[in-house]
This record gives structure tokens, C-alpha cells and sequence, in this order.
């Protein structure tokens, strides 16, 4: 194995590894906020409910 295969490989392995920890953080992220938003949507429900009732 030459010098500069060994380095496309490198960088190819490294590249993936980017990219799978990249789609986990985005992942996680959306549904961190989408939590966010259900919890804030639940809770003006139920005040609204409270108001009202």
C-alpha cells in the first residue's frame, strides 16, 4: 500500500466517521426542539383549558 492510498483511506475512514457523528447531533438536535415545542403546546393546552373550564 503506497503512501497516497493509504492517506485517501485515512481520510475517507475520518470523512465517515464526520459525517455519522454529524447526522446523530442534527438528529438529536431536532428532537431536542421538537420536544421543546410539543412541551410548550401541552402546557398552553392546558392553561387554556384551566381557563375555561
Amino acid at each position: 500500500m503506497d503512501v497516497i492510498t493509504a492517506m485517501v483511506t485515512i481520510a475517507s475512514i475520518a470523512l465517515a466517521h464526520t459525517c455519522a457523528l454529524l447526522s446523530v447531533w442534527l438528529r438529536l438536535r431536532w428532537r431536542v426542539r421538537h420536544a421543546d415545542v410539543q412541551g410548550r403546546h401541552l402546557t398552553r393546552l392546558a392553561e387554556t383549558a384551566a381557563g375555561h373550564g
